[in-house]
């Protein structure tokens, strides 16, 4: 869907009708016809404005659309159902995209999608439709946004498993590299992206509660039953499965702390027996640098005889730390 379109669904059939010169000149929604109107562009003005017209709705619900999120869904507006969610799609090469949102306008028997980007799942289902992959048979406008909520769902379950994916990768490198400086950055990324992604299920667990709580007039009871019977144990579990992550994420942190705690130690261990072996050999060198009478004046073997105590002192000192495993 690279620019607007209609897909109008009738008579078990569905039909694509590109908006190339940005008048929507066909016939509008009648009883049993769908049209389901599709905006790649929420800044698009002049095409938005056009579908509101075809849907008969005030142009004035532009200002509406195109407002940054602040309540996903706050009753039905003015001759239609509005709602307004996040979308953030990564794709397989873990590149991020910014984050944006769809726009949901339904009305009796027309619905208006607007996005910014390409969402996967929109596309699926509008392939679907086309090649007649979901049954159309009685369908309404309702049926429609349930099976585009369902995509935006099963998209929440997709990007949750590529975390699930990402964790068991970085768990794998950690104990491979054993707390490589680099893992530590990917998970803190992980982290961040994971919070990014609790914050549009909270929003996403806030449109569901309001729509159970308060309904909508352009929903019909069958399909607020398949929204409480088949997305709200969805809800349950994409929660559980969340903290489920954040306490994975967690637990790699508190591996990677070990480990750096583990090379710190090796490292003092080191830097002590290094200390431990020099300190008697910088005793008697301070010794015999003092400016006092000393033996090897009298007896010329004193030097060598002090350089042998040195190196025995020090052959004494390694054997006894290796045989207690000091390194």
């Amino acid at each position: 869907m690279a620019q607007p379109s209609i897909l109008t669904i009738h008579a078990n059939e569905a039909v694509i009708h590109e908006i190339s010169d940005g008048e929507f000149n066909i016939p509008k929604p009648a009883n049993d016809t769908i049209h389901w109107i599709s905006v790649n562009k929420i800044n698009d003005q002049t095409q938005i404005e056009n579908a509101l017209c075809f849907m008969d709705l005030d142009p004035a619900l532009l200002a509406d659309i195109q407002a940054p999120i602040q309540q996903p869904f706050d009753g039905d507006n003015v001759g239609c159902l509005l709602v307004k969610l996040p979308y953030r799609e990564r794709s397989d090469e873990n590149i991020e995209q910014e984050k944006t949102q769809i726009v949901f306008v339904l009305t009796n028997n027309s619905l208006l999608t607007c996005t910014d980007g390409d969402p996967k799942f929109l596309n699926r289902i509008h392939r679907n439709l086309i090649a007649n992959r979901i049954s159309l048979d009685g369908a309404t406008a309702a049926h429609l946004f349930y099976f585009l909520m369902d995509g935006y769902n099963d998209n929440n379950y997709v990007q949750l498993k590529k975390f699930v994916r990402e964790v068991n990768t970085l768990e794998e490198k950690l104990l491979r590299t054993q707390g490589d400086e680099d893992v530590f950055l990917d998970i803190l990324n992980l982290r961040r992206k994971m919070s990014q992604f609790g914050d549009d299920l909270l929003v996403w667990g806030e449109f569901f509660n309001d729509l159970k709580t308060f309904g909508s007039a352009y929903l019909d009871l069958d399909t607020m039953s398949r929204f409480n019977n088949e997305m709200g144990p969805d809800m349950a579990y994409y929660w559980q499965e969340y903290r489920s992550e954040r306490e994975d994420i967690k637990e790699l942190l508190t591996i990677h702390d070990l480990f750096s705690s583990n090379r710190m130690n090796k490292t003092m261990q080191l830097l002590t027996v290094i200390a431990t072996i020099f300190l008697p050999i910088t005793f008697i060198v301070g010794w015999y640098g003092m400016n006092l009478q000393m033996p090897e004046t009298k007896w010329p073997l004193m030097y060598p005889i002090a350089t042998i105590l040195m190196i025995a002192i020090t052959l004494i000192l390694i054997i006894w730390m290796k045989r207690r495993r000091m390194f």
